[in-house]
């Protein structure tokens, strides 16, 4: 049983979990993603002794955030994270909860889960520039997070046996995957495969907004992925098949997705063809008839 603790402060706390992600090698996004919730925190509470905090303080802290519930919430699991690894460090006390884990986490309200329909999806592959098409291709025909999405390289697509391969390494859940590639998949893909190196350059966040704006249409969070998901269980009538295709939970799936698409519009969903609606893209110009070649413009 340990009877005494190491005194450090909050900033000190903060900063030696910094460096101990950098040794387990996590992702940078989610790393930066934990700094930047913390980051209000340690600014109040930096020279404080992180042993000295009560869960009053704690409370009165996440409640002067005026935030969205679930942002809220996530700001406090931070926290909660700052705190237990200072508990297994030997800052707090190792034989007892901390004061973190005491503060108040208020349930979130479910969210309506936004999809696209067929017409948008049409109008997103029409619209999009082709850096933008193999995101959106990969997001609607299978449904990978935008993160995995931006950690992929040609060299995860195994064509032959028709899956895309998410390592460990890429994967939110830190387990590898195989998803399928669809016909629709490889029917969108098919002028911008390469044998090797990344397969999305740029800022792959700022994609989906930038094709919305071309399309006309309002983009919706995590809509790709939605949609896949939407559209692929009336498909397979199984949400642990689609569960793992997306390296989700079958309750998640069955939870989020069920009865938002009918049968009828699944098919119709599976069988848009991107490249084809690429080709009628007014993204695509013609050059003059003298040399007869298309390019795509800015």
């Amino acid at each position: 049983r340990q009877l005494t603790v190491t005194p450090v402060t909050v900033k000190e706390a903060h900063d030696r979990l910094m460096k101990s992600k950098e040794a387990e090698e996590v992702t940078s996004s989610w790393k930066k993603t934990l700094r930047s919730r913390l980051k209000p925190f340690v600014n109040l509470f930096g020279e404080r002794l992180i042993g000295s905090l009560n869960t009053a303080e704690l409370d009165e802290f996440l409640q002067s955030t005026h935030v969205e519930i679930r942002t809220r919430n996530n700001l406090r699991d931070s926290v909660v994270n700052l705190f237990n690894f200072g508990r297994k460090q030997g800052f707090l006390p190792r034989d007892m909860k901390t004061e973190a884990d005491y503060t108040a986490r208020p349930k979130e309200r479910p969210k309506e889960t936004e999809i696209f329909t067929i017409d948008e999806i049409e109008a997103l592959f029409t619209h999009a520039l082709d850096k933008h098409a193999p995101y959106l291709a990969i997001g609607c025909f299978a449904g990978i997070r935008t993160e995995e999405i931006k950690r992929l390289v040609w060299e995860d697509f195994d064509w032959e046996d028709k899956v895309i391969r998410i390592e460990a390494k890429k994967a939110k859940t830190k387990a590898t995957r195989f998803v399928p590639i669809l016909p629709a998949l490889a029917h969108a893909l098919k002028a911008h495969r390469r044998d090797d190196g990344p397969v999305i350059r740029g800022k792959v966040h700022d994609f989906g907004s930038a094709i919305a704006k071309r399309a006309g249409i309002s983009w919706k969070k995590n809509g790709l992925r939605h949609s896949f998901a939407s559209y692929r269980l009336p498909i397979l009538k199984d949400p642990a098949k689609v569960a793992m295709e997306m390296g989700n939970s079958a309750e998640i799936v069955f939870r989020n997705y069920r009865r938002l698409v009918k049968a009828p519009e699944a098919k119709r969903y599976w069988k848009i063809r991107a490249d084809k609606l690429r080709k009628q893209s007014p993204t695509l110009s013609r050059k003059s008839s003298k040399d007869g070649v298309i390019s795509a413009t800015s």
